[in-house]
């Protein structure tokens, strides 16, 4: 059974390829030629799911979307971070199409997003009403079976006969050592040592075998250790790998962990984790905190 799902968070290191470069989706000309970005405040509970939406299904309850417990802030900031529609000139756009398309080829492998082929090459609908959209149980909004954030892992679950399922043994391929782990350590002993060269060469290694992406051109120390923590967020998702990189980056601080001074706190693990929501056309989207209580809930 799903109890943990990926978060917007890390499916934003995942970059686009756009003219030969490596940008997050959101940077790309692509998509703010096709999508409006409007006021995170102007999204009212709702808006994109309404009570009479799902009455008129004939459902017997459901959740409107945005939720009530969207709304307003939280000590780590504003609940809807990021807000768009496509244009209405762009009626062939589709938001998922186009903030899914021209990935590091890594995102594909690891996640289970909307609108894509997975086990039994079946298809995959994470928008509101898909077939395994969050809030698909009609008693709950989310719960062990769906997901809290709009994806699924993909990496580490295997199609198989019969096929996935509670009681349904797989062989798993536990993996004792890799190759770009220990070129990633490397750009990290490189990055202590202030050899950002070394440590650029190192972990361009898997980012552009694995990822297929461009190589890294960083030059300074601060902009290095950027490409570094995504390289090895990315390359080292569900592999028990990030929280003690975090913990390990802490200690070291400056640009380690954002500029802060070494032992201080945390600031990536001081973050709230982010969903998105997408509307069944498939024409509107928002980011946000995720805030529901009971995701652990049966």
């Amino acid at each position: 059974m799903a109890r943990y799902f990926p978060s917007q968070d890390l499916v934003d290191q995942y970059l686009v390829v756009e003219s030969g470069k490596a940008i997050p989706w959101y940077e790309t000309q692509a998509y703010k030629d096709a999508v409006t970005e409007l006021d995170p405040t102007s999204l009212k509970e709702g808006d994109f799911y309404k009570e009479s939406d799902w009455k008129a299904l004939g459902l017997r309850t459901g959740w409107e979307v945005s939720d009530k417990e969207d709304m307003d802030n939280t000590e780590k900031g504003p609940i809807i971070t990021r807000y768009g529609q496509v244009k209405t000139d762009k009626p062939d756009i589709k938001i998922n199409e186009l903030i899914y398309s021209n990935r590091d080829k890594r995102f594909y492998g690891t996640i289970v997003y909307d609108s894509c082929q997975w086990l039994l090459n079946e298809w995959v609908t994470t928008c509101i009403r898909g077939n395994m959209y969050a809030g698909l149980r009609p008693d709950r909004k989310s719960s062990w079976y769906t997901t809290a954030t709009g994806y699924y892992w993909r990496k580490g679950v295997y199609d198989i006969q019969p096929r996935m399922y509670a009681g349904n043994k797989t062989n798993y391929h536990y993996v004792l050592c890799r190759l770009s782990e220990m070129y990633l350590n490397l750009a990290e002993i490189y990055l202590l040592e202030n050899n950002v060269p070394k440590a650029v060469e190192m972990l361009n290694v898997a980012r552009v075998k694995h990822g297929e992406l461009p190589a890294s051109t960083a030059t300074t120390s601060e902009d290095a250790w950027k490409d570094y923590i995504r390289e090895r967020r990315v390359e080292m998702a569900q592999e028990n790998d990030l929280y003690w990189s975090y913990l390990r980056w802490g200690k070291y601080g400056g640009p380690a962990n954002e500029g802060r001074e070494p032992g201080a706190v945390i600031k990536a693990l001081d973050n709230p984790p982010y969903k998105i929501m997408i509307t069944k056309d498939r024409k509107r989207f928002f980011i946000a905190q995720i805030m529901y209580g009971k995701n652990m809930e049966p």
